[in-house]
């Protein structure tokens, strides 16, 4: 009588396989949902969490179904691969945000005058839900010294000159314009006169007194005088976290001196970005400004 071998079956492999799925369609649901949707950050991060929590579950069941096949020749070593496979990504970008957290500096508001920092002109209150955002004194003077070489640019020309650069800058690096101050005072008035105005014959006009209104109140500044300030808001290009921006312009003389602060909009870390987004914003901007000088 022949003997049939009947190879035992590894649930646990099985099991972790759909653990896996779980925890990747769960990350990237809410990762669509927060970068085109309107699922708020806090939310996002809630169900990335309990994603990578699945997938460390369903990596444990994928190494016991592993380790049955091992000992024992039990089916399943193709599903603990796939469920290897599907917590991976859940797993290795929580854990590189969690590192990039833990080794960035505690500072979610960068500048490059953090003595006299550009001026927002909207203040935003975003419910921050369970997300920490105070920070210590100490761990604010920690943030200002790591990016102590973060500085603001001086440029030869100019307040018109300079913003309308920086206006094309701004766009380029998708940063949207939300509010403006001061930049109607940088128009320059080169035109012509008017036709027959000046001329041999031409009318004069006669002044005729008219009443104006009586201004009860001059209009409130944000920024100093003559300063120009563009508030705008952007938002990272893969994982699109989203960033308050202000870029400040101030006449010195014969130059304008051009400054920048980026807030992160939710917790206590920019992981890093801010200081990124405003070397980036330098770099384009230097090279607008060599263009517009050649």
């Amino acid at each position: 009588m022949a003997i049939r071998f009947e190879r035992p079956v590894s649930p646990s492999a099985y099991f972790g396989r759909k653990l896996g799925f779980l925890s990747l369609v769960m990350f990237v649901s809410a990762g669509l949902a927060f970068r085109f949707g309107p699922l708020r950050m806090p939310d996002m991060l809630t169900i990335s969490i309990g994603a990578g929590v699945i997938g460390l579950a369903a990596t444990f069941f994928a190494v016991i179904g592993l380790v049955r096949l091992w000992q024992v020749g039990a089916r399943g070593g193709l599903a603990a691969f796939w469920a290897l496979v599907y917590a991976s990504v859940p797993l290795t970008l929580t854990a590189f945000t969690l590192a990039t957290y833990l080794l960035t500096p505690p500072v979610f508001d960068v500048a490059t005058d953090p003595d006299d920092p550009p001026t927002f002109l909207k203040a935003r209150e975003d419910d921050q839900g369970w997300l920490p955002r105070q920070i210590s004194p100490d761990e604010t003077e920690l943030g200002a010294e790591a990016y102590a070489e973060l500085v603001g640019k001086r440029y030869d020309g100019g307040a018109d000159r300079v913003l309308a650069a920086v206006r094309r800058v701004a766009k380029a690096s998708r940063i949207v314009i939300v509010a403006s101050e001061g930049d109607e005072l940088t128009v320059p008035d080169v035109g012509p006169p008017p036709a027959g105005t000046h001329g041999h014959g031409a009318a004069i006009p006669v002044p005729v007194p008219r009443p104006t209104p009586l201004l009860l109140q001059p209009p409130t500044l944000v920024g100093a005088p003559g300063d120009v300030l563009l508030q705008g808001e952007v938002r990272t290009l893969v994982f699109g976290l989203p960033f308050d921006v202000v870029i400040r312009l101030r006449e010195d003389e014969e130059a304008t001196v051009v400054d920048m602060r980026t807030v992160a909009r939710y917790g206590n870390r920019d992981l890093g970005i801010g200081a990124g987004l405003i070397n980036a914003f330098f770099t384009a901007l230097d090279a607008e400004m060599l263009g517009l000088g050649g």
